[in-house]
């Protein structure tokens, strides 16, 4: 019976990922289609189209670092990405005004020059923990 509990609990596991895969497969396809509309240009990470119209500078950043996950990003990479994917900023200095931005918020974790998203995990009665 035992045996039968740990395939169950396997499967809910795996059903859990896919349900987390086709989620940020539908707003890659709504982000889609919304450039396709609008004729907007379209940015390509890792082979999806993204949009960042309307997003907020650190909203932008955040998804553009975690549709790139596997691999940290310049603040100048970075930059080129939120443009082509529609993001306005009137900064004549996008990637340093990236860079001072993000250095302030604590998501945020810059190596060799390198941002990426720092990792959080829920500990009960602790709220977020950085690293854990």
């Amino acid at each position: 019976m035992s045996e039968y509990k740990e395939t169950l609990d396997d499967l809910k596991q795996l059903q859990t990922k896919l349900e987390d895969r086709l989620t940020k497969l539908k707003a890659v396809i709504s982000g889609l289609k919304e450039l396709a509309a609008e004729g907007r240009p379209v940015a390509t990470v890792s082979g999806a189209a993204i949009s960042y119209r309307g997003k907020t500078m650190l909203d932008a950043a955040y998804k553009c670092l975690e549709t790139n996950r596997n691999e940290p990003m310049k603040s100048r990479e970075i930059a080129e990405e939120l443009k082509a994917g529609g993001f306005k900023s009137k900064s004549k200095n996008l990637p340093r005004l990236l860079y001072n931005v993000l250095y302030k918020d604590d998501r945020f974790t810059s190596k060799d020059g390198k941002w990426s998203i720092e990792e959080h995990t829920y500990v009960a009665n602790w709220g977020m923990k950085r690293g854990a």
